[in-house]
């Protein structure tokens, strides 16, 4: 099948939605399919100093990624880069168009191409153009990352279809025999320690505030944090015990290996949540914690470590307490304490909870599985 995937990602860029955009091409492209990657050329957005965009992301070159002109500041221009995803497909000749940049999309079913719309949050179908792909013959169904934004959706979708596909991650976990040089931190001089780790963004409600809390009152442990801006590093910083680290961002390629230098992993999303991007039709930034669908959490699943995280609902569509996580109530540190000494103090309780949420995510949640997912209705 062609399948030409239509993105308003920056590629390459640290996002979270840029990962995405690059894992699903790229588990497509593994399974015979002959994929094509439009994104939009703004060269200033660009993540600095990649010099080869696959390896960023750890990805092969399986599928092509095309930069298209887009100018996303001006009302009026930036109609055009939709304009000119519909003149590529004209080209290449996709038996679907598929994505979540919505103006490509719509324009590229003006042509008669067959689409499928992937959204991840509600507010999405407010605009301009999903309004009137929600109403178009050629959308064969919408794509949601939770079952909560199912029915946040169906209410906007004018009945559509609408197919469930959490996030995901890689089968294969990177190789440990990680380069020296692209590891940018020595695990050695922690091996003597219990460590916990989080990883991804420090964006507010995402969590990372705890584990601050959590270093003061388990001294004797170490904390890792991976990845975030660093602005939101500093701003951690400001009073971090000296058991807290921050390894700052590391390359999507090496993020398996910090995960499996771990002893646990955490996922302490509180009750809002506010990621960047996601903004709703005022402007003004969304609360994602009841729809969210982390990436991390199906990392964490495939480390074959033990996973902590928020009792929140959304979470709940994938991990079940005391079966393949622990839940704590987001704010209440006192349970998230116990948790890790339970897990630190009972090495079967560990295993058994990190095997079931890796079996869980190999039957359920790999890139390879999502991207079966997300064409079963188009293949019927």
């Amino acid at each position: 099948m062609k399948i030409l995937y239509v993105s308003s990602s920056k590629i390459p860029s640290r996002t979270a939605n840029s990962i995405h955009v690059m894992k699903m091409c790229h588990a497509w492209a593994m399974a015979g399919h002959d994929v094509v990657l439009l994104a939009p050329h703004e060269k200033q957005m660009y993540e600095p100093d990649v010099r080869n965009v696959y390896e960023f992301y750890g990805v092969t070159t399986t599928f092509k990624v095309v930069r298209l002109p887009s100018f996303s500041n001006n009302l009026i221009l930036a109609h055009l880069y939709g304009v000119l995803c519909a003149g590529y497909a004209l080209a290449f000749r996709p038996d679907i168009v598929y994505g979540r940049e919505a103006s490509g999309i719509y324009w590229s079913s003006l042509f008669g191409y067959p689409v499928v719309f992937e959204i991840h949050n509600p507010d999405t179908l407010r605009g301009f153009y999903p309004r009137k792909l929600v109403r178009s013959e050629r959308l064969k169904y919408l794509v949601v990352i939770s079952h909560k934004l199912k029915q946040l959706a169906a209410v906007m979708s004018n009945k559509k279809t609408i197919v469930v596909a959490h996030d995901g991650a890689d089968a294969e976990e990177s190789d440990p025999a990680v380069d020296a040089e692209t590891v940018m931190f020595d695990f050695p001089k922690y091996s003597t320690f219990y460590n916990v780790g989080y990883t991804g963004h420090l964006y507010p409600g995402k969590g990372a505030e705890i584990l601050g809390v959590l270093a003061q009152r388990l001294p004797d442990i170490m904390f890792h944090i991976f990845g975030g801006e660093e602005k939101d590093i500093d701003r951690l910083k400001n009073n971090a015990p000296v058991n807290l680290i921050f390894h700052g961002f590391i390359p999507q390629s090496v993020v398996a290996y910090a995960q499996q230098n771990m002893d646990i992993l955490l996922l302490p999303a509180q009750r809002n949540v506010v990621a960047s991007g996601y903004k709703g039709g005022d402007g003004v930034e969304t609360n994602i914690s009841d729809f969210m669908s982390p990436l991390k959490l199906f990392e964490y699943m495939r480390s074959g470590k033990p996973i902590i995280a928020s009792n929140i609902p959304v979470l709940c569509e994938v991990l079940d307490n005391e079966k393949n996580a622990l839940l704590c109530t987001p704010d209440d540190i006192n349970q998230w304490i116990q948790a890790i000494l339970r897990l630190r103090n009972s090495e079967k309780l560990a295993v058994t909870i990190a095997q079931n949420a890796r079996n869980d995510f190999l039957e359920y949640y790999s890139w390879k599985a999502r991207a079966e997912i997300v064409l079963a209705k188009f293949n019927c």
